[in-house]
């Protein structure tokens, strides 16, 4: 679990922060080298399940925004809406590493550990510097290079996402922004953070703020 920073009248649950552990926790994620794209949904859905929780809103950072999309998919019934956070948006059975192409690829290839493994990117590729990003990298651990080659389960279509996406201006590359294109093209919502890639660590109380507006744009809608 996680905490983020929110308004008070909000609750939030901080869920699977993928590739980020405390120190004394991070050497549990090599005990499950064969993790993939279907562990993290399958540990969000059955966290749905057992806490019976309904009218939920996910929000799905960069890699999570395929694990958000396969969530709505199983449980439109108890998902009310999805923001997508400078994410990735699937693409019916098709991974990640598919849909971001060859330059990724490429790059993960060179990061990769040999053993199932793929260790953390430097911090200068998110924008962060300093104090920063030496907070950030003592928390960072190394991801299940096989998630990355996951299909997408089964269709995504999103035209019945209830779905916002919040694009980082700073963000360094063209996948993203070509993430934020597609948002409109599906005449999502889209909204501008002025931040890197991290906005939960650049402009923590800025997201929060765009959170809750979106959330509650919504529900007046509803």
């Amino acid at each position: 679990m996680a905490t983020y920073l929110f308004p008070a009248n909000y609750e939030t649950q901080g869920l699977a922060a993928l590739g980020v552990a405390d120190h004394d926790e991070s050497n549990l994620i090599f005990q499950y080298l064969d993790n993939d794209l279907t562990t993290f949904i399958r540990d969000v859905a059955n966290y749905l399940v057992i806490e019976e929780l309904d009218e939920v809103v996910l929000v799905g950072h960069s890699y999570s925004g395929m694990i958000c999309a396969a969530l709505f998919n199983q449980f439109p019934h108890r998902i009310r809406q999805v923001i997508f956070v400078d994410a990735i948006i699937p693409q019916s059975e098709r991974s990640f590493v598919d849909i971001a192409g060859e330059q990724f690829g490429q790059m993960l290839a060179a990061h990769r550990l040999g053993n199932g493994l793929v260790r953390p990117w430097p911090m200068t590729v998110f924008g962060l510097a300093g104090a920063e990003a030496a907070w950030f990298a003592s928390r960072l651990c190394p991801f299940y290079y096989q998630a990355f080659h996951t299909p997408f389960p089964g269709l995504f279509d999103p035209t019945i996402q209830p779905a916002s996406f919040i694009s980082c201006r700073q963000t360094a590359g063209l996948f993203l922004k070509k993430m934020a294109e597609k948002a409109r093209e599906f005449s999502w919502p889209v909204y501008e953070l002025e931040s890197g890639h991290f906005p939960m660590i650049m402009c923590p109380e800025a997201l929060a703020s765009l959170l809750v507006d979106i959330v509650e744009q919504k529900e007046a809608f509803r």
